[in-house]
This record gives structure tokens, C-alpha cells and sequence, in this order.
């Protein structure tokens, strides 16, 4: 399997390098990072801030701190009396921690779930414009090659080295920040 995935990186990079050659010629080379163009736009910046501040939101992260104490308290007592202590006291103890770990992954998927919705609909809300605003700025600029910044961390090895020049990443910010 790692064998495979180094020659998939391989012949990618080898593309890679073909096309960079022929947009060299025809226009320059540019760098997108769109997830933080989208989630640097005030827009984003806005729904985050929001969801933040949601009731559920407070009372969510509030559960999971007094969850952790909780925990790191029964934690400390049975390390500090665990000589001390039956093996029934011992097994009651972790029990305990057991149940307040469910509950701390229980809150944590809970708010993985809300936190994917708000992704979902800030892509949703600005997917329409970043398509228009890539393109704009790619007329403008004479961009001929158009990168992104792969999300996958094995593909992040394509790019050795990138000048923060080629990076559009903050003009597509700007222009969604001024469509809205």
C-alpha cells in the first residue's frame, strides 16, 4: 500500500512538473488555499462567531469542562489512595471515570456534528461566489496554472517549496469579503 502511494505521488508530481513548464509559458503560476480563503472571509468569521455564542454551544463546552474536572479529580484520587483503597472502592472509582469518559465523548460527538453542519452550510452560503471569484482573479492575474494547497498530507509533499508570491489565497478572501 505505501509502495502505491508513492507512485501515485510520483507520477502526480511528475504532471505536476509538465504542467508548470506549459503554464509558465502561457501565464503565471498561483497557489490557493481555499479552505482558509473561505474561513478567513467575514462571513465565516460571522457564522463561527455566532455558533460560538449559541446557548447549546455554551452549555456544551461548559458540560465538557466540568465533565474534565470531574474526571482529572477522580483521577487524582485514586492514584493518591490507591494503596489505601479496597478493590471494590478501586473498581467503583473507575467506573466512575469510565461513565464520566462516555460522557465526554458522547458531548464531543454531539458538537463534531453541529460543528460539521456549520461548515457545511458556510461551504453552501459561499461556494456559489468562490467559483466567480477564482475565476476573476484568474483573468485578472493571467494565472495559467491555478494550484491548490492539497488537504491530503501525503499530497502536501507535491509542494517543496512555495513562494507566498504565487499565494491568491487573501485576494480570494477579500473579493468574498466584498461580495457580501
Amino acid at each position: 500500500m505505501f509502495k502505491f502511494n508513492k507512485i501515485i505521488l510520483a507520477a502526480l508530481a511528475a504532471v505536476m512538473f509538465a504542467l508548470a513548464g506549459t503554464a509558465h509559458a502561457q501565464g503565471k503560476i498561483a497557489v490557493l488555499d481555499i479552505e482558509r480563503a473561505i474561513y478567513n472571509s467575514d462571513a465565516a468569521k460571522a457564522r463561527i462567531e455566532a455558533f460560538n455564542a449559541q446557548a447549546d454551544t455554551v452549555e456544551s463546552n461548559k458540560t465538557m469542562e466540568r465533565l474534565q474536572q470531574d474526571g482529572q479529580t477522580l483521577v487524582e484520587k485514586l492514584r493518591a489512595e490507591e494503596a489505601i483503597l479496597s478493590p471494590e472502592q478501586k473498581a467503583e472509582l473507575q467506573k466512575k471515570i469510565q461513565g464520566i469518559q462516555s460522557d465526554m465523548q458522547y458531548e464531543a460527538k454531539k458538537m463534531q456534528q453541529a460543528q460539521g453542519e456549520l461548515i457545511a452550510n458556510i461551504q453552501r452560503e459561499l461556494g456559489p461566489n468562490l467559483g466567480k471569484v477564482i475565476d476573476e482573479i484568474v483573468k485578472e492575474e493571467g494565472i495559467g496554472l491555478l494550484m491548490t494547497q492539497p488537504q491530503v498530507p501525503q499530497l502536501k509533499q507535491l509542494f517543496l517549496y512555495v513562494d507566498t508570491g504565487y499565494d491568491i489565497t487573501a485576494k480570494v478572501t477579500d473579493r468574498l469579503n466584498k461580495q457580501n
